[in-house]
């Protein structure tokens, strides 16, 4: 079969067709779609098809022949999220519970990519192994586990755990196998009229619902940025490679190595959410996902703020500190002790940078260099807002940070850091007494 007539045979097939015809739907704006029950219904009977007729070729498969394939699938589920996790922090400039999140999703496997990946192997004559269904769970916990443990070291790991091992796609690929290895042949022949012949049939119709589904996210593609489509592409491209590899080396069969480069290729959207929700709890403000700790600690600097902006304007001694710093030597023949000032004014200024070192210290890892990356951030601010202006110092950091952060969607960590230096400059020839400085 030469590569016109396999693309032909895959591209014209009626799974394929149904799913572009799914994505054509959707960007017609047609008011097709599936109820939530039928999507339900038709993942639930797919995977327990699949795992039922993987453990019918379980019970014919020597354990010695398993060895092998368990122990590469193993290895990529350790690989997989360690990989995905410091690319993530590498590259993306992400915090670790963000990278800790995105190599879950990353470390685990998309049972709907390992039904296309089978379907696609089938169709090309390159009949897979049996138990390839037995690998998918061997490759969907290890991952989530492992990413969860990098991204939080204690807390949250024994709630995700029960509900990645309890997962509706564990659950009826490990049941199905289970059933089919004890049933052997003969069970399975008294089911076949309805898990065997229908099957393609079901499947069609899931694609044609995956389709619309696809097709409906592509707007999101915009709101991710180039970077981030780049690291997702190529851990798909690395992780791919490497599976193909892995299972070549284990002994799979040309089908058996393609599936599982598919498997480590996919990304999860069905276990690997439902326990990172749980163990990395999240809000959603505005469309946006924040971390609690990152809720927490915004909630926590923005009173902080108010308190400081209070005691500055409205208590005595926060006027005395604002006199002082104008002219001391006044203040002084006024009978206030600017040494007693100079006193309180460091503890307010320590304690309120011990509160923002603490305040990182739950969003970052900390390590003896952790407050040099902040130092010039921080200094800049301060200029940029006006010296003594809090209000100022305020729409500085918001600006700078939303910069640095767009910057870093867009381009790369460091070019945020570029463009804020940037901007700083400019800003300083355009209003060097600060950005709220009133003009005389």
């Amino acid at each position: 079969m030469d590569a016109l007539e396999l693309l032909k045979l895959n591209l014209l097939s009626p799974m394929v067709l149904a799913f572009f015809l799914g994505a054509l739907a959707r960007g017609l704006r047609s008011d097709l779609a599936f109820p939530e029950a039928l999507y339900t219904a038709l993942s639930i009977y797919l995977l327990f098809a699949i795992g039922l007729k993987g453990g019918v070729e379980l019970s014919k498969t020597p354990l010695a022949l398993l060895l092998l394939p368990a122990l590469a699938t193993l290895f990529l589920g350790l690989f997989r999220p360690l990989s995905s996790y410091l690319l993530a922090r590498r590259l993306l400039g992400v915090g670790r519970e963000d990278a800790g999140a995105l190599a879950a999703h990353y470390g685990s496997v998309s049972a709907v990519t390992f039904l296309a990946a089978l379907t696609f192997a089938q169709g090309v004559g390159h009949r897979p192994e049996g138990f390839l269904p037995t690998l998918v769970a061997l490759l969907e916990v290890p991952g989530i586990v492992v990413a969860l443990l990098l991204a939080k070291r204690q807390g949250g790991l024994g709630e995700a755990l029960p509900e990645v091992l309890t997962g509706k796609s564990v659950v009826l690929l490990l049941g199905g196998l289970l059933v089919g290895a004890l049933s052997g042949e003969a069970g399975m022949e008294r089911v076949k009229a309805f898990f065997v012949d229908p099957f393609y049939g079901a499947l069609t119709l899931f694609l044609l619902d995956l389709g619309m589904v696809a097709a409906s996210r592509l707007s999101a593609l915009r709101r991710v940025g180039l970077r981030l489509l780049l690291f997702g592409a190529g851990l798909a491209l690395l992780h791919g490679a490497l599976g193909v590899y892995l299972g070549h080396l284990a002994g799979l069969s040309v089908g058996g190595a393609t599936v599982l480069g598919a498997m480590a290729a996919s990304a999860s959207y069905i276990a690997a959410p439902a326990a990172v929700r749980l163990a990395l709890p999240v809000v959603e403000v505005g469309g946006m996902f924040l971390s609690f700790a990152r809720l927490v600690a915004f909630a926590i600097a923005l009173v902080a703020m108010l308190a400081l902006y209070l005691f500055l304007t409205r208590t005595w001694m926060g006027t005395a500190i604002r006199a002082v710093a104008q002219d001391r030597e006044a203040m002084a023949l006024m009978g206030a002790d600017p040494h007693r000032i100079y006193v309180v004014t460091s503890a307010v200024g320590g304690g309120m940078a011990g509160l923002a070192a603490a305040l990182l210290s739950i969003q970052y890892s900390v390590h003896p260099h952790f407050g040099a990356a902040f130092g010039p951030l921080t200094f800049m601010i301060c200029v940029l807002g006006g010296l003594g202006n809090m209000p100022g110092a305020f729409v500085a950091a918001f600006i700078m940070s939303e910069v640095i952060a767009l910057g870093g969607v867009t381009w790369s960590t460091e070019m945020g850091y570029v463009v804020a230096f940037a901007l700083f400059i400019v800003l300083m020839f355009l209003r060097p007494g600060g950005l709220l400085a009133r003009r005389e």
